[in-house]
């Protein structure tokens, strides 16, 4: 028989005593109301903590968007990254399909559905990426932190540029199309959709067509970067399913960045 040890003693007495403060505290929750609904974060750094307290600040045409959508409606996610739209949408009273390919992201999404499991509406969470074919993909992720962007599929390029990055992680990553991952696994078809997946646009967009086709979708939110050489595929793209633009909004400081909103 092996001798006995006790595993404790393999660690110091001040690691110890830091890893037992982190499993006696969890993880920092901030509670906040957004528009009058109170929504709760996971908060573990300066940036998730920032995304929480400026939800109302950072996108508030999605937040529109979204306050607009009748109750019980289903919507989709695409790109939810931790989950704070989401999770807005769901104490909204929506039914919310969330899909973040990123592990570190999907972690702080899985905590924060857990952290509002008694929401309105209901959220289901999906570790995928959804682009024009099932396969499998890479992730190239700038900067390995939680709740950040800059986590592309594919290819290492950085959003409005043709430049290259250097990434400091590679993932693995499952792809789907929406059509292919709605007929499997019997999912309901979205009645409204979000997309933002820093230049998977076009892609994500040709993996949906049968669900545009069937009517159900109403209108649809998508952020593009208009200097892209993708950008006039996805509007022409997004009109060819019978869709009209009614809104286009500047992201943030972002020149070229912008969202739209496509309604039919």
């Amino acid at each position: 028989m092996a001798e006995y040890v006790p595993l404790e003693s393999l660690v110091s007495d001040d690691k110890l005593s830091r890893v037992d403060n982190i499993e006696k505290h969890g993880a920092e929750v901030t509670e906040v109301l957004v528009r009058n609904v109170k929504c709760c974060f996971a908060t573990e750094s300066r940036r998730t903590l920032w995304q929480g307290v400026g939800l109302e600040h950072i996108e508030p045409d999605l937040l529109d968007f979204i306050d607009k959508i009748e109750l019980g409606s289903v919507f989709f996610d695409i790109g939810a990254s931790n989950g704070i739209f989401s999770i807005y949408a769901a104490n909204k009273g929506l039914n919310v399909y969330a899909f973040e390919p990123e592990i570190q992201n999907f972690g702080l999404l899985g905590k924060n559905v857990f952290l509002n499991n008694n929401s309105l509406g209901t959220l289901h969470s999906f570790n995928i990426a959804l682009s024009d074919q099932t396969r499998q993909g890479q992730m190239f992720i700038a900067n390995y932190e939680a709740g950040g962007h800059m986590k592309i599929l594919d290819t290492p390029q950085l959003v409005g540029s043709d430049s290259k990055f250097e990434p400091a992680f590679i993932q693995n990553s499952l792809c789907y199309k929406l059509d292919d991952f709605i007929a499997l696994f019997s999912i309901p078809s979205p009645n409204y959709i979000k997309i933002d997946v820093d230049g998977s646009e076009y892609q994500t967009l040709c993996g949906m067509e049968a669900v545009l086709d069937t009517g159900s979708v109403h209108s649809l939110f998508i952020e593009v970067d208009d200097t892209s050489s993708s950008a006039k595929d996805i509007h022409n793209f997004i009109m060819s399913k019978g869709f009209q633009s009614i809104s286009k909004t500047q992201v943030q400081n972002y020149q070229g960045l912008n969202n739209y909103v496509y309604t039919r």
